[in-house]
């Protein structure tokens, strides 16, 4: 799978465009074409 796989999944229900200014959303480093086989999901509370 690649890494534009998912993020073009996350972004059919959590659009880009609903984002906040300060918000850091979206592939920020890295290429969407990258090979992947594990991924490393976390969710800041605050």
């Amino acid at each position: 799978m690649k890494i534009g796989e998912i993020t073009s999944y996350l972004e059919s229900f959590a659009p880009l465009a609903y984002q906040e200014s300060y918000d850091n959303c979206g592939l920020l480093t890295g290429s969407v074409q990258t090979e992947i086989t594990k991924a490393l999901v976390c969710l800041d509370c605050t």
